[in-house]
C-alpha cells in the first residue's frame, strides 16, 4: 500500500479507537501524536488506508501522563511493521 492509517488501541487490542495518523506514507516512518489516555495495554495498528490489510503489534506498551511534550528528539522510538512509532 502507498498510504497508510495508524490507530491506536488502550485496552489491548480490543478497539482502535484513536486514529493518529490518517492516509500517510507507507515510507517507514511517520511522527504521531498520542492522546493522554494513561494505559499499561497500548498497541498500535498500522494498516493500509485503500485496502484491508494492517498489521498490530504483538505486546502491549505503556502510556503515562505528561503535560506537555516539547522535545520530539527526547522520546523513545520503537520501529513496528517498518514504521517508526514514538
Amino acid at each position: 500500500a502507498q498510504k497508510v492509517d495508524i490507530l491506536l488501541s488502550t485496552d489491548g487490542g480490543a478497539t482502535f479507537p484513536y486514529l493518529v495518523a490518517d492516509d500517510v506514507p507507507n515510507d517507514g516512518a511517520q511522527n504521531i501524536l498520542i492522546p493522554g489516555e494513561v494505559t499499561s495495554q497500548a498497541r498500535v495498528m498500522v494498516k493500509a488506508s485503500d485496502n484491508v490489510f494492517f498489521a498490530v503489534n504483538s505486546t502491549n506498551f505503556s502510556i503515562s501522563s505528561s503535560l506537555v511534550v516539547l522535545n520530539f528528539s527526547a522520546l523513545s522510538a520503537f520501529r513496528f511493521g517498518g514504521a517508526i512509532c514514538l
